[in-house]
């Protein structure tokens, strides 16, 4: 069952540095939140996998292919990440997301779904806060519309050629 999963994802050049924190706070809020399920697909690059030890508590996966992590983004009940598209899926599949970054170019995600964490003990924090208000349903509009682009460009398109 996923309705408990907490999906991590973690990988960024900009956390490599502390990479180590970022997974021991991980571990920790597993360790703690034992109502959940932290899965975290690894990251292949050494400078993120060298740190695999440090997830004691967690459920730690081969990475997966883009339709395997957007079905488990559907049916997460929260995400961690320091990912940029995974952003931009979770907006539209109505997830709270915290970023484990210092920023995004995703700025119209800001405060709607996303939650800026600069630091380990930020992420821990908003976590314990998302939790204990039960808050894991984003119920705004994503900004990047509502799936159906296509359909309106094609009778947009039908409207001129006819």
């Amino acid at each position: 069952s996923y309705e408990n999963e907490i999906l991590v994802t973690m990988h960024r050049r900009e956390n490599h540095n502390n990479m180590d924190e970022w997974f021991k706070m991980i571990d920790e809020l597993a360790k703690e939140n034992t109502d959940f399920t932290f899965t975290l697909p690894l990251h292949p690059n050494p400078n993120v996998s060298k740190y695999r030890h440090l997830l004691e508590h967690v459920n730690v996966i081969e990475p997966l292919e883009y339709k395997e992590i957007v079905s488990l983004i559907s049916k997460c009940k929260l995400i961690l990440t320091d990912s940029g598209g995974i952003q931009e899926e979770a907006s539209f599949l109505k997830k709270m997301v915290l970023l484990c970054r210092k920023n995004t170019e995703r700025l119209s995600l800001v405060d709607k779904n996303v939650i800026i964490c600069e630091t380990p003990e930020k992420a821990q924090s908003r976590f314990c806060n998302l939790v204990q208000q039960k808050n894991y349903v984003y119920h705004g509009d994503s900004p990047y519309g509502n799936g159906h682009s296509s359909k309106l460009i094609i009778k947009k398109l039908k409207g001129i050629l006819i």
